[in-house]
């Protein structure tokens, strides 16, 4: 961010697998730092569960979460459940 002179109002981190599950954990621990994150077949790691109930107070990131039905590496039931988890905290993400 200061490398790049970037404006946190303006980030939006895309992630695919290990990116999108990186992105989570940006978007969980360092709310402050982007405005949004893109989630493509990743899931929320259950080492970031004890971050979520801290989390609704706080301003959070807007999240899309897109996954195939099909993907052979992380099944779509850890997008469907990183879905549920944010819910549960009061987060609205666009899910496709």
């Amino acid at each position: 961010m200061e490398k790049f002179h970037s404006d946190p109002t303006k980030v939006i981190l895309l992630g695919f697998s290990q990116g999108a599950i990186m992105s989570f954990a940006i978007a969980l621990t360092k709310p402050e730092k982007v405005k949004g994150i893109v989630a493509l077949s990743g899931r929320i790691l259950p080492e970031f569960d004890k971050l979520l109930s801290s989390r609704i107070e706080r301003d959070m990131p807007k999240v899309f979460i897109g996954h195939g039905k099909y993907d052979g590496i992380l099944p779509v039931q850890h997008a469907r459940e990183s879905l549920q988890k944010l819910k549960q905290i009061g987060i609205e993400p666009t899910y496709q």
